[in-house]
């Protein structure tokens, strides 16, 4: 998609657009569509989290209840080995039923949805951490030559740990690439370079899940919060640019093999032109959600919509 368009040249602002479909609002936190996906289509019945992300925080579940929040990976190659509890199990055991029985008389006094909501949360992070599905977020059992395939960077094993957990029956996962893709201060000839390492893992990503069969299940989205101008300045940077960006999408739902949309001579006015709610929209449509279905947030707030109510962009959807 070659019309992308943003409303705002901030970093955070952009970002949390691109993230969520949604402007930011004071007071109101917008889910990911990794709890969109789960609020439409129910938790998954295994112990592993319904989406995670990696490298980028925790968004936490926008106005959702705590158990459709994502679960955060630091660094893909240690997994959630730095999560895990330092001390026996016995002895972690021993305060998780303290906790219980701390818990138990303010659950009994405030019977409260959202006290459940989590309380239940609580309950499958303790399982989660105290059983075996930490093994689907260890890549160190993949084999070596793939994990090469996929590169050495951060990046390019998240991407790995990604397909991972896609197989094991995670839903949604988003990998956030660690190196600065920011050209504004002279880092224009780092592009040759950070494209050559994208375009190669991503590659892998896509050559290791055709031949698992995964592919055709499986959408793949690459995005910026925004892009930058074509012009260079004298320092060899380029400015921020909202207003006409690209992204891509290929594999599970998305006819592929086509550009949509398109800019001037100089980057702007794009035609037609798409925004990060439009963006959201097409991938709740390809993953069966319901754009059209109203959503009301718990004690008041707006009404809302999986990804800002957008417009699909049917041309990319097969």
């Amino acid at each position: 998609v070659r019309s992308m368009h943003v409303r705002t040249g901030a970093h955070a602002e952009a970002s949390y657009a691109m993230h969520t479909g949604f402007s930011m609002r004071p007071g109101t936190s917008h889910p990911h569509m990794g709890s969109w996906a789960q609020y439409f289509q129910g938790k998954r019945k295994h112990d592993l989290p319904d989406s995670v992300i990696v490298a980028g925080g925790n968004p936490g579940p926008g106005f959702f209840t705590p158990e459709h929040s994502p679960f955060p990976i630091g660094d893909a190659t240690k997994g959630i080995r730095d999560l895990l509890p330092k001390i026996p199990k016995a002895r972690f055991n021993k305060r998780v039923k303290l906790a219980r029985q701390f818990a138990e008389s303010f659950e009994y006094f405030f019977p409260h949805e959202d006290v459940k909501a989590y309380s239940d949360f609580y309950k499958q992070t303790v399982k989660f951490l105290s059983g075996d599905a930490a093994e689907p977020f260890d890549i160190s059992k993949e084999p070596g030559n793939l994990r090469n395939q996929y590169g050495n960077h951060p990046f390019d094993q998240g991407c790995l740990l990604a397909r991972r957990l896609v197989e094991k029956g995670v839903r949604y996962v988003e990998v956030k690439s660690r190196r600065s893709w920011d050209s504004m201060h002279g880092g224009t000839g780092q592009l040759n370079a950070l494209a050559d390492e994208l375009d190669g893992t991503v590659s892998a990503l896509m050559t290791d899940l055709r031949e698992r069969g995964m592919l055709e299940r499986t959408m793949i989205v690459i995005t910026s919060e925004f892009g930058r101008t074509s012009k260079v300045k004298g320092n060899g940077g380029r400015d921020h640019h909202p207003n006409g960006f690209s992204c891509a999408l290929a594999g599970g739902g998305i006819k592929g093999g086509q550009a949509i949309g398109a800019t001037n001579e100089k980057g702007r006015e794009p035609d037609p032109k798409f925004e990060p709610k439009d963006l959201h929209a097409t991938i709740a449509t390809a993953m069966g959600m319901n754009v059209e279905k109203r959503f009301h947030p718990k004690g008041g707030g707006r009404p809302s919509f999986v990804g800002g109510r957008g417009k699909p962009i049917m041309d990319l959807l097969a």
